[in-house]
């Protein structure tokens, strides 16, 4: 303030006192200048990343003029200062200050500050007067502040799949970008997925957006702006899932960009277990449909993995059944019990197969079955209709040499001696040891003399003592011994053999005995009681042609060479 002085003086009148005329009176000198401050937003809601005009006004309402006059505008967190448009004086974007100097009483000033929004929710801009030379009567609008809503978009991720995965085959993940915030996004988007081990990207794809796959990581992008509450289309990611995934796995996904803001929901996870499906099947062969008894078969069993997965704990039960006997075992792989019928595998990756090859004798006739069965696996299977095969088999008996009509034991044939040209009528083994003592002696005739060339005693036994069913055979050209015995045998004489006594014809078996003892001119006699029975060509072709037509009867050959009209001499006791 400065103090003026006042002075005043009077005269005339015939004053003659002067001393007293004059006054003087000392008055102080002050100035009250009214600055007041004012402010503005361009708009209440601005969106981050978006700029927002701050418009302050410093106002003299006097009644003075105001000097040193200082406005400070400080911008808050939330607003980035671009530029200061002052009407007077200078803005120090540093310090805030706006030093406006002299307001005329009755005049104002403006600065124009612009910022932008660099974060969501309400931002409050203030600017006061902080100096001025006069006396500001008013003190109550020295200050204004503008608020500003910062708003931005806020967009989220979701991450989906359907059902568990499989090992050995292809997945998929859903992707979906939406916005909660409550302006549009604005910018490029930016969606990255790094898939787990045991999981490997093949494709990404999405209406509108930009994938790549690299290695593990897949990135899909776009610009467009995404409107408050939309949501992008969605993304489709494609896996492979490998054998060698773990029972879970967690696949987590994040969205970036587009002026969001608030990053706590800016990411999804999305846990996926991971499962087996192996469908492992079983077929069965056997190396022949007929199989004679006493022959082996092999059964070839082949377990076959048809996948998607590998399977492990396999186990197939084939255990041989009645009428098989177990030879040996053959697997590909693992091991086999014969005596439960357990082929242990163990390992089956997908798209391969094991085989186990048994081999068994036939030990039954008839129709025989055998069913291999796959009875244990760790991993699901997904069709149970190949489960299980069965091989048949005919069992069959084996052929054999038709035997003797009794079906064990026969008296021995005649057998003529073609080389010879004689007949040797000889008995079985067992007839020989037997009775000794039925004989006739045979002699041999040459055929060109009718004479006797010599003579032995040739064993043939007419009794019913019987003989082996298969004799030891000679060849009719071996001359070491009879021809070979044709079936069927000749009959069994109609009479006990034993020395006395009488047959049930009345001859006394001495008798008959006596007439074998002695040599007699073959005469063709027919056989009566008491005397000897017909010998000569006559008798030994007709027992011949007997013996053959029997054999042939039967279906068996007669030795090569044989000749039933051959002669033989007989003792024949006079009657």
């Amino acid at each position: 303030a400065t103090p003026l002085t006042n002075a005043a003086s009077v005269s005339g009148g015939g004053e003659v006192n002067t001393g007293n005329d004059s006054a003087s009176d000392v008055t102080t000198m002050t100035s009250r200048a009214d600055i007041g401050v004012a402010k503005i937003a361009s708009s209440g809601s601005v969106t981050v990343g978006s700029n927002v005009d701050f418009t302050i006004t410093a106002t003299n309402a006097g009644p003075s003029n105001a000097t040193g006059v200082q406005i400070t505008d400080q911008l808050p967190a939330g607003l980035t200062f671009v530029s200061a448009t002052p009407s007077a004086g200078i803005y120090n974007s540093g310090t805030g200050v706006w030093n406006i100097g002299a307001v005329a009483s009755g005049a104002s000033e403006t600065l124009t500050i612009t910022a932008t929004v660099t974060t969501t929710g309400s931002i409050t801009n203030t600017a006061t007067k902080t100096a001025e030379n006069e006396t500001d009567p008013n003190a109550g609008n020295n200050s204004a502040s503008a608020a500003v809503n910062g708003q931005a978009p806020d967009l989220t991720i979701l991450k989906s799949h359907v059902g568990p995965f499989v090992r050995g085959t292809s997945g998929s993940y859903s992707l979906t970008v939406g916005n909660v915030g409550p302006v549009p996004s604005g910018g490029l988007v930016t969606v990255a997925d790094t898939l787990p081990a045991g999981l490997t990207p093949s494709s990404a794809s999405g209406s509108g957006w930009t994938c790549g796959v690299v290695a593990q990581v897949v990135t899909c992008t776009r610009s467009d702006a995404l409107a408050a509450a939309g949501s992008y289309p969605a993304i489709t990611i494609t896996v492979a899932v490998l054998q060698s995934a773990p029972g879970s796995v967690t696949n987590s996904a994040t969205v970036g960009g587009g002026g969001d803001l608030t990053p706590g929901n800016n990411s999804a996870s999305d846990p996926t277990t991971v499962t087996s499906h192996a469908d492992v099947g079983v077929t069965k062969t056997a190396s022949s449909g007929t199989v004679v008894v006493g022959s082996p078969v092999s059964y070839t069993v082949t377990a076959l993995n048809a996948g998607p997965s590998d399977a492990t704990g396999v186990e197939v039960s084939d255990l041989l059944p009645a009428g098989l006997a177990f030879v040996s075992a053959s697997p590909s792989v693992g091991t086999y019990d014969s005596t439960t019928g357990v082929w242990t595998i163990g390992s089956l990756p997908s798209g391969t197969s094991s085989t186990l090859v048994l081999i068994a004798t036939v030990t039954g006739t008839g129709t025989i079955t055998n069913s291999a069965t796959k009875s244990a696996e760790n991993e699901i299977d997904p069709n149970l209709s190949n489960n299980a095969f069965s091989a048949s088999i005919v069992g069959q008996a084996a052929p054999g040499l038709p035997g003797p009509p009794n079906g064990g034991m026969a008296p021995a044939p005649f057998q003529p001696d073609p080389l010879r040209g004689s007949l040797m009528i000889e008995a079985g083994l067992a007839g020989f040891f037997g009775l000794l003592f039925l004989r006739r002696r045979v002699q041999r005739v040459d055929r060109r003399t009718g004479r006797a060339r010599s003579s032995r005693p040739a064993e043939r036994w007419h009794g019913a003592r019987p003989v082996p069913a298969r004799p030891t055979a000679r060849q009719p050209d071996d001359r070491s011994g009879p021809g070979r015995i044709l079936w069927p045998p000749l009959p069994p004489a109609p009479f006990p053999a034993r020395r006395g006594g009488r047959r049930p014809d009345g001859v006394r078996h001495d008798h008959h005995h006596r007439c074998a003892r002695r040599r007699a001119r073959v005469s063709g006699a027919s056989h009566q009681p008491g005397g000897c029975p017909p010998v000569g060509r006559r008798a030994l072709r007709q027992a011949d042609l007997d013996g053959e037509a029997r054999a042939r009867g039967s279906g068996h050959e007669l030795p090569t060479g044989h000749r039933p009209d051959r002669a033989l001499s007989h003792p024949h006791p006079r009657t």
